[in-house]
C-alpha cells in the first residue's frame, strides 16, 4: 500500500502519535491561506507516492504566506519523480534536535512483522545503513500480539536509547506497532 505523507500522518494521529500541524492544498492560494493560518514559517511538501522528494526539490521552506503561494505555484502541476504533483502539504516548520529511524514492516523471510530502529536516520537512513549495517536494530513481532511496553523499552535501550528519549520513543513505538 502506498500512502501520501499526509495520509500516513493522519493514521499516526489516529493512534495518538504527534505530528507537525499541516494542511493539504491543491491550489497556490489555499497554500498561502494555510501558511497564514499556521502563523509561522512553513514547509511545503509535494504529495507524490515516492521517496527522495527532498533531494528532488519537492520539499521547500517558505517564511511567509506570499512565499508559500509562490512555492506552491512552482510545485503544483509539475512532475516530480515521475508523478504529477496535484497537492502539497503545508506544514509548520519544526526545529529538529536530531533524527532517528523507526519503522514496522513485514519481513517475509521470517514470516513476521518486525520493528526496526536506527539511532541515525531520517532521509538518508539507507546511506547510513550501507556504511554501518549494525546500526539497524530489529525486533521480531511473531504471532498476532502487540509487543508489551517493557519489551519495546528493553529493545530500544539495547539499541542505545536512554532517559527521556527512551520514554518518548517507547511510547511512539508501542503506538506504531
Amino acid at each position: 500500500m502506498k500512502l501520501l505523507e499526509h495520509e500516513g500522518k493522519s493514521l499516526l494521529q489516529e493512534w495518538g502519535i504527534r505530528v507537525p500541524e499541516g494542511v493539504v492544498a491543491g491550489e497556490a492560494e489555499a497554500a498561502a491561506r494555510a501558511a497564514e493560518r499556521l502563523g509561522r514559517p512553513v514547509v511545503l511538501k509535494a504529495q507524490v507516492p515516492a521517496g527522495g522528494r527532498g533531494k528532488a526539490g519537492g520539499v521547500r521552506a517558505a517564511s511567509s504566506p506570499a512565499e508559500a503561494e509562490r512555492v506552491a505555484r512552482e510545485l503544483l502541476g509539475s512532475t516530480l519523480l515521475g508523478h504529477r504533483v496535484a497537492s502539497v502539504l503545508v506544514e509548520e516548520s519544526v526545529a529538529l534536535g536530531g533524527e532517528a529511524y523507526l519503522a514496522v514492516t513485514v519481513d517475509y523471510a521470517c514470516g513476521a512483522p518486525v520493528l526496526l530502529f536506527a539511532r541515525e536516520g531520517g532521509m538518508e537512513v539507507e546511506d547510513i545503513l550501507a556504511t554501518d549495517p549494525a546500526g539497524l536494530h530489529r525486533m521480531e513481532l511473531p504471532g498476532v500480539r502487540f509487543p508489551e511496553e517493557h519489551e519495546v523499552r528493553w529493545f530500544l535501550a539495547r539499541a542505545g536509547m536512554s532517559g527521556k528519549q527512551l520514554v518518548r520513543l517507547t511510547d511512539v513505538a508501542v503506538r506504531l506497532c
